[in-house]
């Protein structure tokens, strides 16, 4: 499925992270990202979640590398400014913690 595309001429933030940026658990409405949505909003600027259910804000990073660089590519073209937040949430601190624990046991 495409990607969201920012409005030409407009500052845009692009979020990458992992069902907490997606607003697992939350009330709608009540995610970080979309109370930061709604603040950007009143200064002109847009955001883009480019998070993904089930997968850490790394993951999203790397195993979508071409595909966002491509995305990014277009919404530079047409954005004043582009902003990258990499959200590290519960899946990065999950699979840290586990990496952690494999090399204590090696």
């Amino acid at each position: 499925e495409p990607l969201p595309r920012a409005m030409p001429g407009h500052s845009v933030v692009v979020i990458l992270g992992d069902d907490v940026a997606l607003g697992q658990g939350c009330a709608p409405g009540g995610s970080y990202v979309e109370l930061v949505e709604r603040a950007l909003s009143h200064h002109g600027v847009g955001l883009i979640n480019w998070s993904r259910q089930e997968l850490s804000a790394v993951a999203v990073a790397s195993e979508m590398q071409e595909e966002l660089q491509a995305q990014l590519q277009g919404i530079s073209r047409d954005a004043a400014e582009v902003v990258v937040v990499v959200a590290l949430g519960n899946m990065d601190r999950f699979l840290q913690m586990e990496q952690v624990y494999d090399s204590y046991l090696e």
